[in-house]
């Protein structure tokens, strides 16, 4: 028997790994004849699959650590992107602006003092915050009154940690040693020795080129086990820190987005020997989050690494702002040439919140003083609210009952989920695209009972009526309408109820088909229609334009932002453009389920969410 050389070695599972094994052995004259099933031999060629299998796993493992686009864990993307002068983002705490004024303290002081690290407490969802300040501020009485004006509370608790340092230690780091810092409230002290308390403040810096051997400036970067590493200069870029200095670190530990949109705060302790403290909230807290995801790190450091840590091109502004400013979810940019109307030398920017909706007036001061430092000097750059066009979705899916798991309940409700899930994955953000064929496969994949669907699209956006004086309205939706001319009804834009000024009528609009916005109310079920002119839809363009005098409106599912207005899109792929950004919320969710009559039975079940 001719003895085979050769083994096949390109599969990685351990079944195929032990038959390979099989296969080769039989192949030898010596083991051709062996029971490879019960035999003692059936043990040793397992624990030889076993340790192959077992080594496989082991250098697939060091091959994708050994590469950012591949690593699966945290520490190996800090690693990697660390040669890319790239740290994560941590923690950042939520930061609110109050005043503080101070009732008849005892004595009727010259001024007060709030203390740094002056600790007020908040609820949220009855879990207790606890805010802060970093620095301490005095006052005097104006007009007999003490009020601490635009204070700055930090989420979180105030802590310290000191090094002395061994310059004969090579492995010595200064670790700041919690996951939850806050590295925007990090300070750095250097003391001169334990003898000496001279204290210096060094400062982090970010650009080697303003550097020099005598600068007070310390570095930071991350570490593989999720902290972050302090470092200092060597004497030519930035100042060294000496034999038995001491390096003292102070910074934040937070809690993260939890403490977002607290608003109501009250004092722990006495300001001024007075307990009567009256504090009143000019900006909610804001600004809290997690530290960066392996995959944020994975995308960011190369697009970081690209920008140089400064604002000149599009791609810099939709890089740097979400790390350099914690409260963003998606960020677009364009320049004035490309808006409507153009606008030469300006850059606009677009950002969406961590919790949607829109970024306040303090948060948008702080975005541009970022900017500032970063930008090129003859540009300007103006921030502009996002838009939010909504997606009403109607799905039904048709099922096989003979192979269903789930009652129609239950799958009316998974595929709700898969609805969701395409929203969270797929939309939500700028420069995100519905494609209506790849949420109606999404669905079809939702269970193997489901054989096909039937899904409807609209779009809707709101607006905020001006009452008791007629206004013109001017909503876009950026995607062509659908003009219906040959079905009945022929409406493809209609509206949520309202009332107009001095009519007590529930008021309704639609358009006609041709071009016209027609008014409307309900007879019973009979449209009465009272004015057939009331604006006009640009089927092309996606643009409604109505001119209404509004009294008040009636919310749709306990929605009060405004008016609806629905429309049927002309195709059901729908495409944002500059600062539209769209959404498939839970509300808007409409699922059906019936029984596909391929399946012997024809029952019909609808339900409406």
């Amino acid at each position: 028997m001719a003895t085979n050389n050769t083994m096949r070695v390109s599969e990685l599972d351990f079944n195929t790994i032990k038959a390979n094994l099989i296969t080769f052995l039989q192949s030898q004259e010596t083991f051709s004849d062996y029971n490879y099933s019960g035999s003692a031999l059936n043990t040793i060629v397992d624990l030889l699959a076993y340790n192959t299998h077992y080594n496989a796993i082991i250098a697939n493992q060091i091959v994708n650590e050994s590469f950012l686009d591949s690593c699966v864990t945290r520490g190996s993307a800090v690693s990697h992107a660390k040669s890319l002068g790239y740290y994560p983002s941590s923690y950042k705490s939520a930061k609110a602006i109050v005043d503080i004024t101070v009732n008849s303290p005892p004595g009727s002081p010259t001024s007060l003092i709030l203390s740094k690290g002056s600790q007020f407490t908040t609820i949220i969802d009855n879990k207790t915050f606890t805010f802060i300040t970093l620095d301490s501020i005095e006052i005097a009485p104006v007009a007999g009154i003490y009020t601490f004006s635009n204070v700055s509370l930090y989420e979180g608790t105030l802590a310290t940690y000191s090094y002395i340092v061994d310059t004969g230690d090579t492995l010595q780091k200064f670790i700041i040693p919690s996951q939850y810092v806050d590295l925007s409230s990090v300070k750095v002290y250097v003391q001169k020795s334990v003898s000496d308390t001279t204290l210096t403040l060094f400062t982090q810096s970010d650009d080697i080129t303003r550097l020099t051997p005598t600068t007070n400036a310390y570095f930071i970067q991350g570490t593989i086990n999720n902290f972050y590493e302090i470092y200092f200069g060597d004497d030519v870029l930035g100042k060294a820190v000496a034999d038995g200095n001491i390096v003292i670190i102070e910074y934040v530990i937070t809690s993260g987005s939890s403490a977002n949109n607290a608003q109501t705060f009250r004092s722990k302790s006495t300001i001024g020997g007075s307990s009567s403290i009256t504090i009143s909230t000019s900006n909610v807290a804001s600004g809290g989050a997690e530290s960066e995801t392996l995959e944020s790190i994975k995308r960011n450091a190369p697009l970081a690494y690209t920008a140089q840590n400064r604002m000149v091109t599009i791609e810099d502004v939709k890089t740097l702002l979400p790390l350099l400013y914690s409260n963003i979810r998606s960020v677009s940019a364009w320049g004035g040439e490309e808006n409507v109307p153009p606008d030469y030398g300006v850059v606009y920017i677009s950002i969406t919140p961590l919790n949607y909706g829109t970024l306040t007036e303090f948060e948008k001061t702080q975005i541009i003083n970022i900017i500032t430092e970063k930008k090129i000097l003859s540009i300007k750059y103006v921030i502009v609210d996002p838009e939010y066009i909504y997606l009403n979705i109607e799905s039904t899916a048709y099922y096989d009952k003979v192979i269903s798991l789930y009652g129609t309940e239950a799958i009316k409700l998974l595929v709700k989920n898969t609805i969701i899930q395409y929203n969270n994955m797929e939309l939500a953000k700028f420069n995100a695209p519905f494609r209506f064929s790849k949420l109606s496969s999404l669905i079809d994949a939702t269970d193997k009972c489901i054989l096909s669907n039937i899904t409807k699209v609209k779009l809707k956006k709101y607006i905020i009526p001006v009452y008791g004086i007629s206004t013109e309205y001017v909503i876009n939706f950026y995607n062509p309408i659908y003009r219906n001319l040959s079905q009945t009804p022929n409406n493809s834009v209609s509206s949520s109820p309202f009332t107009i000024s001095n009519d007590d009528r529930t008021y309704y609009f639609e358009d006609d088909g041709e071009k016209y916005i027609r008014l409307y109310y309900l007879r019973n079920t009979t449209k009465i229609y009272v004015n057939n002119n009331i604006g006009t839809v640009d089927y092309d363009n996606g643009t409604v334009t109505i001119d209404l005098n509004v009294s008040t409106f009636f919310p749709v599912n306990d929605n009060d932002l405004g008016i609806e207005i629905i429309i049927i899109p002309e195709s059901n792929d729908v495409i944002p453009v500059r600062n539209t950004i769209l959404r498939i919320r839970e509300e808007d969710i409409v699922t059906n389920a019936l029984v596909d009559p391929s399946s012997g039975v024809n029952y019909v079940f609808t339900s409406s969410h």
